[in-house]
């Protein structure tokens, strides 16, 4: 086993190679080590040639990702190999010898200097090609992954990224690096191997101790395994301490060298932190780089953005008051002595507001830098405007401010020297790259410290997940740039808020998600109500993507109204007028909107703190089942599955897979068949957790509306669809059924939109009863081994 080994090593004297050559030359043995790995990489790209003529072509990224994945198996041994001529021991004659080849002596003859130039290639091809690429890589990794085109690098390097949770990114060039000195210790100290067991159990133990903190890897079983193999390690070490051979005096002199450095450094590193102790009671340090003033109720989402955009670009330490506030007496104590910049957000009533009026004043008469953003509807205030201001605040409002010994002409004066600044220009409805660039012009004004190669991201316009939204509203608008810019961050997808028709018609043949941001008058805003229904009609012809697509709503305004019987019935009589949006619409809206609260709406909170909107978030990127990243199953891999096991039953391609997904410890894959009128459920619970599924015939539809408007039937491309998961356009003629609706609701316990869900059953509708049962088309006897065959659990 001991020989078998030496190939793990690139040592290739077990296979007799210098007998194809007929005598034992170093260079060209040391050349075909050097040459392993791209023999590796030449035998791959044969098996990528033959998959190519077998019609299953392999992508580049594929490609990339297996050979990335070994080399980062060979980097010990091609680091080692590559070294091996600076390997030299000692002779007793004080001559040394490569210690692979005792004879070829080191720097004297002109053999070594050949592996020397040899290894000095291998060198810059291998170790510090390798480093720097992986360098490269993860030092662009947080700005590569706000940005469509980043994602897709960050999708070809999933060997060196997705192995490790997503605020560990890092670890892999930890574990290079790491790698690159166990492979330098045989080499630096081949003199003294005492010392070189020493530094092993070092770095092993840092190592070690690294891991256990940042627990890095995306599996318990990865950060359990990592930690045993590192301990097998160190107890080898160990074990072969006793086998060491060591000359007494060389013993003293080595106990003296570590005993000195261990009690040396734990002296220096206690004066260190005595001496920074002190040196920061004298000059403590800023806590915030900036501070957002702002006014809650017309910029409160707008600031959450413009941080959150501002630690895209920079590391510095941003204040707002929802994340850091914890006392309102201290607030401008903050201003005075723990910032360094106020960033005033100007929108229209700020000026107003006496604790922001508190929080210029502070800023002015402390000299602390001010940096006023200019917002849409913003006018500065005139002497007029200044002077009304006594008039505005309540005599209440007045006395807060003079308990901080501010006082009315403190506030014009800092009025004064504000409107006098110069200002940045941020148009809110502008387009995300021209934001971005005000944003980065910001930190610039602030002179904040911006990351290394931050640029301005770039949508390929091809989204994984779009956002929909209140685009009239600009705090609405805010709260989808928030979702858009978190979930990206988060799932490593592609987000994209749609605001106009044309990028709804291109962003949905690639959206697999739909998120509707709910606002107050979302439901009533023309360009909602626009994107909203290409979206819709996209899906119904059959130009969504191949995973289909699905919607999800947040709630993220309690003003939030909820549509009733009435709304529905004033949408679907066209009473209820739109600006920009044909009346005629009305009816598909009403059915639109009633599949869509048919599931429970997330909530968020946009003016909560960062923790709490941390945690809403991740409950959404949760229900992101079919991007199926990080390990889990993707949902098109089930829906694969489903479609050939419903082939080989004989069944049309045509009926509908639906999944019906739980958060407990099954998943249940589920296939509806519309069979005429009949409206069919399922239920499964799972740990609680419940889905209901409900299918709804499109020939209904047809029935019901004739029946009311008297109208001639549509066809299938001109009808609306209020899905949350795309449909096939048409079914065979031989299964006599339109495609069906599909409604979907997951989650535990119901809310306001869910009025027509239930906990044990999956209900007809209330308000149709009569189109239910009147008509019911049962399967027959002979569909019963098939509808069994195609429920699969796994």
């Amino acid at each position: 086993i001991l020989h078998m080994m030496q190939l793990v090593t690139l040592d290739f004297d077990l296979l007799h190679i210098s007998c194809l050559f007929g005598k034992d030359n170093p260079h060209m043995k040391f050349s075909l080590q050097l040459l392993v790995y791209p023999g590796f990489v030449a035998a791959l790209c044969l098996v990528v040639l033959c998959y190519k003529l077998a019609r299953r072509p392999v992508s580049f990224d594929t490609f990339f990702n297996i050979n990335g994945i070994l080399l980062f198996m060979m980097f010990i041994t091609l680091t080692l190999t590559v070294w091996t001529p600076f390997q030299c021991a000692e002779n007793p004659n004080g001559s040394t010898y490569v210690s692979s080849n005792p004879g070829i002596e080191c720097w004297d003859t002109s053999e070594h200097v050949v592996l020397v130039i040899l290894a000095v290639a291998g060198t810059l091809c291998y170790p510090v090609a390798i480093l720097a690429w992986a360098f490269w890589t993860t030092i662009t990794y947080p700005h590569r992954v706000q940005s469509g085109e980043g994602l897709r690098l960050i999708q070809r390097h999933r060997f060196f990224f997705e192995r490790f949770k997503v605020e560990r990114y890092y670890y892999g060039l930890f574990l290079l690096i790491r790698n690159t000195v166990v492979a330098l210790i045989p080499v630096v100290l081949v003199t003294v191997p005492a010392v070189q067991l020493v530094a092993m159990g070092i770095v092993l133990l840092a190592g070690l101790a690294l891991q256990s903190r940042l627990w890095p890897w995306r599996t318990e079983g990865s950060n359990f395994a990592d930690m045993g193999a590192v301990c097998c390690l160190i107890v080898v070490l160990l074990s072969a301490a006793p086998l060491l051979v060591v000359e007494l005096a060389d013993t003293e002199v080595l106990l003296s060298i570590l005993l000195c450095t261990t009690i040396l450094g734990s002296l220096a590193c206690g004066l260190a932190a005595v001496m920074h102790g002190l040196y920061r009671r004298f000059k403590p340090k800023e806590r915030f780089d900036a501070f957002l003033c702002h006014h809650k109720q017309g910029a409160g989402c707008l600031c959450r953005f413009v941080k959150l955009m501002l630690q895209k670009h920079s590391d510095s330490a941003i204040f707002l008051d929802s994340d850091n506030l914890e006392d309102l007496d201290v607030l401008f104590d903050i201003v005075r002595c723990n910032c360094k910049n106020l960033i005033v957000i100007l929108s229209p009533d700020v000026l107003k507001r006496i604790w922001c009026a508190g929080e210029i004043v502070t800023a002015h008469r402390n000299n602390i830098s001010i940096v006023p953003v200019r917002c849409d509807g913003f006018t500065p205030l005139n002497e007029t405007g200044l002077a009304s201001l006594d008039h505005i605040w309540q005599e209440e409002e007045k006395h807060i401010l003079a308990t901080f010994g501010i006082q009315m002409d403190h506030v014009i004066e800092a009025y004064h020297h504000l409107q006098n600044l110069p200002f940045l220009n941020l148009a809110r409805s502008s387009a995300s790259e021209e934001l971005e660039k005000v944003f980065i012009a910001l930190i610039s004004s602030c002179k904040l410290p911006k990351r290394a190669l931050s640029s301005v991201s770039a949508h390929t316009g091809q989204p994984s997940v779009v956002v929909l939204g209140g685009y009239t509203d600009l705090e609405a608008l805010a709260t989808c740039q928030i979702v858009e810019t978190t979930i990206q961050q988060r799932m490593q997808s592609e987000t994209m808020v749609v605001r106009t028709i044309e990028e709804a018609e291109k962003a949905v043949r690639h959206a697999i998600y739909a998120i509707v941001v709910l606002t107050r008058g979302v439901l009533l805003d023309p360009a909602f109500v626009n994107v909203f229904s290409v979206m819709l009609d996209a899906v119904q012809v059959g130009q969504g993507s191949k995973s289909g697509l699905e919607f999800l709503i947040i709630n993220a305004d309690v003003r939030f109204e909820f549509p009733d019987a009435a709304m529905y019935a004033r949408l679907e009589c066209g009473d209820m007028a739109i600006p920009g949006v044909v009346h005629t619409r009305g009816p598909m809206l009403a059915e639109a909107y009633r599949g869509l609260f048919s599931s429970l709406a997330l909530p968020l909170t946009p003016h909560g703190s960062e923790g709490l909107m941390a945690k809403q978030l991740e409950e959404v990127c949760c229900r992101f089942r079919k991007l199926g990243r990080r390990g889990s199953l993707a949902s098109s891999d089930i829906d694969e599955a489903v479609r050939r096991h419903s082939t080989a039953q004989g069944r049309s391609p045509g009926v509908r897979v639906t999944r019906s997904v739980s958060t407990g410890d099954k998943v249940r894959v589920t296939r509806s068949v519309s069979t005429g009128d009949r409206v069919r459920g399922t239920h499964s619970a799972s740990t609680g957790e419940r889905a209901i599924q409900a299918t709804l015939s499109w020939e209904s539809w047809f029935s019901r509306r004739s029946s009311r408007t008297e109208a001639t039937p549509v066809t299938p491309a001109a009808t609306p669809r209020a899905s949350c998961s795309s449909m096939p356009a048409t079914t065979p003629a031989t299964e006599n059924a339109l495609p069906s609706h599909t409604w979907r609701i997951l989650g535990g316990d119901a809310s306001p939109n869910s009025r027509e869900s239930s906990p044990s059953v999956a209900r007809e509708r209330p308000s149709e009863p009569a189109d239910i049962e009147e008509g019911v088309a049962r399967p027959s006897e002979q569909d019963a081994p098939a509808l069994k065959a195609t429920k699969i659990e796994l």
